[in-house]
């Protein structure tokens, strides 16, 4: 993202859908897959769309995700970032992602382009 602009999400299907109204409350620009159509569209899907708008996806799945960014930067393909949900953020509050979410777009230098970084619950 460039600096001083505000980062904007998209949330995967593995985090709580209620926690993109909650970021939108807040003040920060979030939407989720399933209100973009994209429910159980693959993991390839989500990245690209995540890419074609230049949102920063936020998931939990690092496996499979690790993977598709680690083909991006070997690639030299530029991308909006992946942010990696902690587990110690817990799935069925959505307040607790969108708090620390709020915190982490508030703060400066967020995820650097075409890199990953951690969303922790502090």
């Amino acid at each position: 993202m460039p600096v001083g602009k505000p980062p904007h999400f998209l949330l995967d299907e593995c985090i709580h859908l209620g926690a993109a109204a909650a970021l939108r409350k807040r003040g920060v620009d979030a939407v989720h897959v399933v209100e973009t159509g994209l429910a159980g569209a693959g993991d390839v899907v989500v990245l690209e769309t995540a890419i074609a708008q230049r949102r920063i996806l936020v998931t939990r799945d690092y496996s499979d995700f690790a993977l598709l960014v680690a083909a991006l930067q070997r690639r030299k393909r530029s991308f909006p970032g992946v942010l990696f949900a902690s587990v110690a953020l817990p799935l069925g509050r959505p307040g607790a992602l969108a708090e620390a979410l709020t915190r982490f777009a508030e703060r400066p230098g967020g995820v650097p382009e075409g890199t990953v970084a951690w969303l922790t619950a502090r």
